[in-house]
Order: C-alpha cells, then structure tokens, then sequence
C-alpha cells in the first residue's frame, strides 16, 4: 500500500490556517499531512492507527496528528467527530512543543472536558466562518487537551529538525 501526503493547500485551503468541521468519518487509508490535524469522537467505535500501534477508538476519544505521523482511521460503527485541521502558524512555540511532547497520542477525556472540547469546537466553528476569534478559541481547546495529558521527555534535536523539514 503506498502511503500519501496530504497538502495543506488541498485540506485547509489556500491561504488559510484552519478548518474546522463537525462530520461523520470515513475509513481513510494509511496517510501524512503536512498540517497538524485534531479529532474529538463524540459517538461511534473504530480503530485509529498511529505509527503502526492501534488505538479503539470511542466517545471521549481525542488524537493529535503532526506531520511527522502517518496514521489511517478505519470506522466500525458511525464516528462522528470534530475535525480540526490546522498548520503551525496558530500554535505559539510552547504550544508546538507541549504537542510534540504528548505522552499519549490517542487518549480518552472525561465526560467534563469532552463537553467543553465540544462547545469550544461548536464556537471555533461560528468564528472561523466568521474570521475572528479564532486564536483565542484555538488556545482554550489546546490548553484542555494539554493539561489533561502529561508530557513525555523533551524533543530531541533530531525530531525538531525532521518536524521543521517535513512541516515546511
């Protein structure tokens, strides 16, 4: 199976930083981006493979995809989800860091945050159709996602460098 790399341009849209849609999932085969993607499950069961290592996925589910990862989701029962896709101009160099240091790279929240992801969402929704807000929205849903997952230790130089080079 040849693995694809999906382009900004074509996914968020020329010219453009983000996009946000609340959307059933389809299986989509194994692939790289060269933006960073995030998906909150708000029903449904599937398997999201990351990196070659499986992960179930559920209601409460929430992943983080950087360019440096390939992954595939495949659909078990209807998923339906927040996809926000978005490129490294709307993360602050500490977020960017906190990202790439996640313990986990597909985790479970509880019903409390899973809430607040969702409301959060549902705004960054009305406010990128919109144009404004959009970083202090992106901000609120990174800093839910960050504190309710420890780091791991820090970057190597290495992974900084192939970051940087498969971002750009």
């Amino acid at each position: 199976m040849q693995k694809q790399r999906l382009k900004k341009e074509e996914y968020i849209g020329k010219g453009k930083h983000l996009n946000v849609a609340r959307r059933y999932a389809k299986t989509f085969p194994l692939h790289a981006h060269d933006y960073f993607e995030l998906e909150i499950i708000l029903e449904g069961r599937g398997i999201h493979q990351l990196n070659g290592t499986e992960y179930p996925l559920k209601r409460g589910c929430i992943y983080i995809i950087s360019p440096a990862d390939f992954h595939k989701v495949t659909v078990q029962e209807p998923l339906l989800l927040w996809n926000i896709t978005f490129d490294e101009s709307l993360l602050s160099s500490a977020q960017m860091q906190a990202l790439l240091l996640k313990k986990e790279s597909c985790c479970l929240l509880t019903e409390q945050v899973l809430q607040k992801l969702d409301t959060a969402s549902g705004l960054l929704l009305q406010e990128y159709c919109s144009g404004t807000h959009i970083q202090p929205l992106m901000d609120y849903i990174l800093s839910l996602i960050l504190e309710d997952t420890p780091p791991v230790n820090e970057l190597s130089t290495v992974r900084k460098a192939m970051l940087f080079a498969q971002t750009h």
